[in-house]
């Protein structure tokens, strides 16, 4: 069986453990920039950075899955 970490699949961990740990400061940062309402109290400028979110969260898993797909992670 071929070594899953070998250095060619190295190269895709750090930068998949970045985007990974990347996620959860989004929401961090969505939390601190919404005020921490809920969803049905938002005002108009909570619902754009909402939006915004959903569009660097979905990019940051597209990042992701082609990290783990070009190291051959998936198994």
């Amino acid at each position: 069986m071929e070594d899953i970490m070998n250095k060619e699949n190295k190269k895709y961990l750090i930068p998949t453990l970045v985007a990974v740990v990347l996620m959860f400061v989004w929401i961090f940062v969505t939390v601190a920039l919404t005020g921490g309402r809920e969803i049905s109290d938002f005002t108009d400028t909570d619902k754009m950075i909402f939006v915004g979110f959903l569009v660097v969260e979905l990019l940051t898993v597209t990042a992701i899955i082609f990290f783990i797909v070009n190291a051959n992670f998936i198994i």
